[in-house]
């Protein structure tokens, strides 16, 4: 199906007698399944809505640090060893060894440090949404994430409806 004249040729193509066998699964991965797959996808969805993004991951000194490193040297217990030591030149270990963390927008503590601003929002503009002020004050009486989302709903709405006024 490839036109080549033996599978001999095609491994002599994509693999490289200086690796092992595990780098060079790594090699093929990098050359074919993240750059024809992966990073494909990520560039037309990111594209198709106006984002740049980034892939620190694919950096080629963080590749070339990894094939450069000894097979041995991999923990398969603990697979982000090779990361953390090529990292640990430019960071301390509080941020190497601290636990994961997303990238979470604390919606309930904006919410309610500002609920001047939100209130004013809400009720200042004539986007004619009639909403009764005492249910948005019960809202702010019983915090909860629920409730800040809702007030947060009310609020995004409002601003967005006020930009066409």
């Amino acid at each position: 199906m490839l036109n080549l004249e033996s599978t001999k040729e095609f491994e002599k193509n994509i693999f490289s007698d200086d690796y092992d066998l595990y780098k060079n699964l790594l090699l093929v991965e990098y050359k074919f399944f993240l750059s024809e797959m992966m990073m494909l996808k990520v560039d037309r969805t990111s594209m198709a809505n106006s984002l740049e993004v980034r892939s620190p991951f694919v950096d080629h000194r963080l590749v070339e640090y990894v094939l450069s490193s000894n097979s041995s040297y991999i923990d398969y217990k603990n697979p982000k060893a090779i990361l953390k030591k090529y990292l640990s030149s430019d960071f301390n270990s509080s941020f190497l060894d601290r636990k994961k963390m997303g990238f979470v927008f604390e919606i309930e503590d904006w919410v309610y440090t500002n609920k001047d601003l939100v209130m004013a929002q809400i009720f200042e503009n004539n986007t004619n949404l009639n909403i009764n002020s005492k249910k948005i004050d019960l809202l702010f009486k019983f915090k909860s994430r629920i409730n800040a989302i809702r007030i947060w709903k009310l609020y995004f709405i409002e601003k967005y409806l006020s930009s066409f006024n």
